[in-house]
C-alpha cells in the first residue's frame, strides 16, 4: 500500500478496494459519511483518475486513493 503521511495522524493512501464495492458508484458508497475518508483518486487499469465524479462507478481491481485519519483509513482497508 503506498501512502502519504501528511502528519501523525493523517495519510493519503493507496487502497485495493474491498470485493462488496465493484460495481458501486461512489455516490451509493457514501465514504465520508460511513467510512469517514474521502476519495480523492481512483487508480482503474493504470489510469489515474482524480477527483473522482460521485457516479463513477468502482470496478474490480481498481485502488481508491483516500484521505483521512490514519484509523479510520486502516479500518476502511481492511473491509473485506
Amino acid at each position: 500500500m503506498n501512502y502519504i503521511e501528511l502528519s501523525k495522524e493523517y495519510n493519503i493512501e493507496e487502497i485495493m478496494i474491498p470485493q462488496g464495492m465493484t460495481r458501486k458508484n461512489l455516490r451509493e458508497l457514501d465514504l465520508r459519511a460511513n467510512y469517514n475518508v474521502n476519495a480523492i483518486a481512483i487508480v482503474s487499469n493504470e489510469n489515474l483518475i482524480i477527483s473522482p465524479s460521485p457516479d463513477q462507478v468502482l470496478r474490480e481491481g481498481d485502488k481508491l486513493v483516500v484521505i483521512g485519519h490514519r484509523d479510520d483509513i486502516t479500518e476502511f482497508a481492511n473491509i473485506k
